[in-house]
């Protein structure tokens, strides 16, 4: 009689330590995939912040250099030789053109 009870009690603890080692297990686990999400997000964030303000900079940058708009200097007289003052705005024109696409 002594002898079933001693192995019942052997069984139950056998049982008892299994069962703690497999919620120690899977809390281990649970714990480990819930931090490793929280880095995959963590890390998924940084590199849309770190896109966006590529992007953002990237247009900024782009705009500046739009708004550096070329300057014509027309070099001439008014309405005063007909002929030769349009000669010379031309002339004019064409020296800022070719100036500007030397600076590009």
């Amino acid at each position: 009689m002594y002898q079933i009870i001693i192995i019942l009690i052997i069984i139950l603890i056998i049982v008892v330590v299994v069962v703690v080692v497999v919620v120690v297990v899977v809390v281990v686990v649970v714990v480990v995939v819930v931090v490793v999400e929280v880095v995959v997000v963590v890390v998924v964030v940084v590199v849309v912040v770190v896109v966006v303000v590529v992007v953002v900079v990237d247009v900024v940058v782009v705009e500046e250099e739009e708004e550096e708009e070329v300057v014509v200097v027309v070099v001439g007289g008014g309405g005063g030789g007909g002929g030769g003052g349009i000669s010379r705005k031309i002339q004019a024109l064409c020296t800022n053109i070719e100036y500007n696409a030397t600076r590009l």
